[in-house]
């Protein structure tokens, strides 16, 4: 029996694409070039922090679950990567608002109403410069 391999991470053009396609993927994951769409239903402040994000600002961080995730930089976490947790919303069992550096709850909460909080991101957002539209995306990935 044959596993689907799906590669993500970091497609940007269909060069990338061809080459893991001949690397043996079967199907691919892109999300981050959706995220600055007319289409995407995320808050134009979270589309904005795609468009304006610089490698500097794009950090693998470690979530409340102990694995890591890469995110944009925001005001969020403060410069010691600790948050002041005020509310717990029990959303992981195993989670222990003593020991985690955030709430990921509160965070993507705050995100998703347009106001600073938690925004995962891919890497490489170098050409995810600027509001566009699904079309436009897929027309480049396939040109």
């Amino acid at each position: 029996m044959k596993i689907p391999l799906i590669a993500g991470g970091g497609i940007r053009t269909k060069d990338d694409i061809i080459e893991l396609k001949e690397a043996g993927a079967d199907g691919f994951q892109i999300a981050s070039l959706f995220v600055p769409t007319v289409e995407c239903d995320a808050h134009q402040n979270f589309k904005s922090a795609y468009i304006n994000a610089t490698d500097e600002q794009i950090n693998i961080i470690k979530s409340p679950v102990g694995m890591p995730g890469r995110a944009i930089k925001t005001n969020f976490l403060n410069e010691t990567g600790k948050f002041n947790i005020t509310k717990c919303y029990r959303c992981m069992p195993s989670c222990n608002p003593k020991e985690i550096p955030y709430c990921i709850s509160e965070g993507l909460i705050n995100s998703v109403q347009g106001r600073d909080g938690l925004i995962f991101s891919g890497a490489n957002l170098n050409n995810v410069n600027k509001m566009t539209t699904v079309k436009e995306v897929i027309d480049n990935l396939i040109r």
